[in-house]
């Protein structure tokens, strides 16, 4: 016999009561004053598995439910007619502390692995799986945000503004699958920066042109966000951020119907808050932009220095570092290269070392 309390499955009363077990597999209920309560197969029950020693239940075809913490006699029970083998497995695991302390571990280490490699894995196979009308439509949606309020109208002259188009023209890549093009905005808060768009749009502030001290240093800031383009980090930074959004673009295949995904792409573009994974593969491919178009990389090294100056300069002002636009060390953005932070200073030794 094993004890238990019954449920009729119609009131939230308790009978103590007792379940006798035949050899053919029936069982019986009991009340402990020998009322009888229900009878029926093991074939028409539903038990509950074993999970440590909390309470099992045995579900009844008529609606009530019994429920004993007599966990040993249930599984012999069981055994006795080939049920619940899989169950016994379990509580066998979960019984044992180094068992329990494997699982734990190597639940952390998926979870490392998932962090590290998974998620930006998939979010890679998703970002090139995106058609170009998600790029067109997540740029223009960015770019009039940042238009109506951070940006503004350049207020370089127009002679100036049109030696700059000349200047970038010849260098966008033309064999693309994206459209590359250059604008030129008055960054105002955001001050020196440049950033890239999903769909090859690439914009200057003013600051950022007045900063360099020739145009070619502008070309180094042109390949590295070239390089942001084709690479896809931004799109890849975004989903990154969209562990379910990403599942479900590589479950259900359609990644045309998340292009509402990238609402949070501007905070992204103006902080440019890129791995320091993407922003190394930024770098190589101004490296490279550069050599290919015979130009030295250290330019890009001259371009780090000044953002480093003027940094300084800024903080010689008074100007505390929480009030700077930005200040992420592990951010791609041109204004962190503002920052005395070692991995500017590992950018300038790695452009002057890729001649």
């Amino acid at each position: 016999m094993i004890a238990g309390t019954y449920y009729d499955g119609e009131s939230s009363a308790q009978t103590l009561a007792t379940m006798r077990t035949g050899a053919d597999g029936s069982l019986q209920l009991l009340a402990v004053d020998s009322r009888h309560l229900g009878q029926c197969s093991l074939a028409e029950v539903t038990v509950s598995p074993r999970i440590g020693n909390t309470p099992r239940y045995i579900d009844l075809p008529d609606g009530g439910r019994f429920e004993t913490t007599d966990n040993d006699a249930i599984d012999q029970w069981l055994a006795a007619f080939g049920r619940d083998s899989g169950n016994r497995f379990l509580n066998f695991l979960e019984s044992h502390t180094k068992f329990v302390l494997a699982s734990v571990i190597l639940v952390a280490l998926f979870c490392w692995w998932m962090v590290s490699y998974g998620i930006p894995g998939a979010s890679k196979v998703v970002a090139y799986q995106l058609p170009a009308t998600v790029l067109d439509h997540s740029s223009e949606t960015t770019l009039a945000l940042l238009d109506r309020s951070l940006l503004s109208e350049s207020k370089l002259s127009d002679v100036r503004q049109q030696q700059l188009h000349d200047l970038f023209a010849p260098y966008l890549p033309s064999d693309s699958e994206y459209t590359f093009r250059v604008l030129l905005r008055d960054g105002g808060e955001i001050g020196a920066n440049a950033f890239a768009l999903p769909d090859g749009t690439l914009v200057f502030t003013d600051q950022m042109v007045e900063l360099v001290d020739s145009d070619e240093e502008l070309l180094a800031v042109l390949g590295h966000e070239i390089g942001h383009v084709v690479e896809r980090h931004s799109l890849r930074q975004t989903l990154q951020g969209s562990t379910v959004a990403v599942i479900a673009v590589l479950v259900v295949g359609d990644a045309s119907a998340f292009g509402d995904l990238f609402a949070a792409l501007p905070t992204y573009i103006i902080s440019s808050a890129y791995s320091r994974d993407f922003e190394r593969d930024a770098d190589s491919y101004a490296f490279e932009f550069l050599k290919a178009n015979g130009l030295p990389p250290t330019l890009f090294a001259d371009v780090m220095r000044k953002m480093m100056a003027k940094h300084q300069a800024l903080l010689s002002e008074g100007i505390e570092e929480d009030e700077l636009p930005s200040q992420d060390p592990n951010s791609d953005s041109w204004l962190d290269y503002l920052s005395s932070h070692p991995p500017s200073e590992e950018r300038i030794r790695q452009a002057e070392q890729a001649q």
